[in-house]
């Protein structure tokens, strides 16, 4: 079940990338999209360890680069948060490769559905907030930004750790 989930997550990433170029009207940018995530995607043994970090820079890479190109904001956000997903149930599946689940297939789809439940909220509430940022419009200094930083990021870390302390 995760390793479906994974790879239609990365189909996501690539069909999101995919369609902001064509809606934007650059044909080469999406043959130049498909043809850079075709060489990533198969050029990643899956045995390979650390193949999910690697697709996860190049999803990212190739988002940042549709940005620049002025390519559609929301489906690059999507593409991110889709390679974000895919990235996460690969660690999932090299954690759930451990002896410790090898015999007990109740224990294993457990955790797989405590897991996409977390992850499916954590994804719709990225891509929240991901599209009022790209809808919302503010000018602020660096000193009032920075506080925003900081105070997102301990929301984040108080986020994680009521998740971490719901799921035990």
């Amino acid at each position: 079940m995760i390793r479906q989930a994974a790879r239609a997550a990365r189909g996501l990433a690539a069909a999101s990338l995919v369609a902001g170029c064509l809606l934007a009207g650059e044909r080469p940018a999406a043959v130049l999209a498909l043809a850079a995530l075709a060489l990533l995607l198969a050029a990643l043994p899956p045995v390979l360890r650390g193949r999910g970090q690697l697709a996860l820079a190049g999803f990212a890479g190739l988002a940042a680069v549709g940005l620049r190109l002025g390519l559609g904001a929301g489906w690059m956000l999507l593409a991110v948060v889709a390679a974000l997903c895919a990235w996460d149930l690969e660690h999932l599946l090299e954690r759930l490769s451990h002896p410790a689940y090898a015999g007990s297939e109740d224990a294993r789809g457990a955790v797989e559905r405590v897991h996409l439940g977390r992850l499916l909220a954590v994804a719709a509430v990225g891509l929240l907030l991901g599209i009022a940022g790209l809808l919302a419009q503010a000018r602020i200094t660096f000193l009032p930004a920075l506080l925003l930083s900081l105070l997102a990021l301990l929301g984040l870390s108080w986020v994680f750790s009521f998740f971490r302390a719901w799921g035990e």
